[in-house]
């Protein structure tokens, strides 16, 4: 299977996690440092649509100069379009304000 985005994770071990999200009947997923957006992605694909997928990511400002935040916005829009309700919350995970978003 080709991958519409880059994905940093090994994919046989990715798939073995998708395993267990989908044994339990996981329905949302929140991902801290999504980078590209190919595990994002991943994760997804293993969950009903109509699911609740939220990425945390330190995106700059000026993502046109930016191609993992380029390539993370088209992998939410992707997947808003296929039925997710998926969801980008711009910046540290540590951040207080962030915390209140998620």
């Amino acid at each position: 299977m080709t991958l519409p985005y880059e994905i940093l994770q090994d994919l046989a071990e990715h798939d073995q996690y998708l395993d267990i999200l989908r044994e339990e009947n996981c329905i949302s997923y929140l991902e801290i440092g999504s980078k590209w957006g190919g595990s994002l992605f991943r994760v997804a694909m293993a969950l009903p649509l109509g699911s609740k997928i939220v990425s945390v990511d330190l995106c700059p400002a000026k993502p046109v100069f930016h191609p993992e935040h380029i390539s993370l916005i088209k992998c939410l829009d992707d997947l808003c379009r296929r039925g997710y309700n998926a969801y980008l919350v711009s910046g540290n995970s540590m951040d207080p304000n962030v915390v209140a978003a998620v």
